[in-house]
């Protein structure tokens, strides 16, 4: 391969296209703000302290709430099919006892 093949080749990534300019390094944990100290001092304010928890606790609070609202969902589905259960299970109690003939014993045929 030439030398000039080669500066070529070094100036393409590996899709083929042209590299672009080389990018700043990624900013470390210790020159992140953290979420709760932006929020207490505000926008635009300079605020370089990091608190380990705080931030942990922020990013699970969209899964924690979807998580709870599902459960409170599902718990009232299931509370509303007992209640229904319960319910019909004592209309048919009330019918039966309704319908039993007091001196045979016996079930009076429902009338048409």
């Amino acid at each position: 391969m030439s030398a000039r093949a080669r500066r070529a080749a070094d100036q393409l990534c590996g899709c083929g296209t042209p590299r672009s300019a080389p990018r700043a390094a990624a900013p470390t944990s210790s020159t992140i703000p953290s979420v709760s100290a932006v929020l207490l001092a505000g926008p635009g304010a300079t605020v370089w302290t990091y608190t380990l928890g705080v931030d942990y606790v922020v990013a699970l609070l969209p899964s924690i709430g979807t998580g709870f609202l599902f459960y409170v969902v599902i718990r009232a589905l299931v509370n509303a099919d007992r209640n229904e259960r319960n319910a019909i299970k004592r209309l048919e109690e009330e019918t039966a006892a309704n319908n039993a003939s007091p001196a045979s014993g016996t079930l009076i045929p429902p009338s048409s």
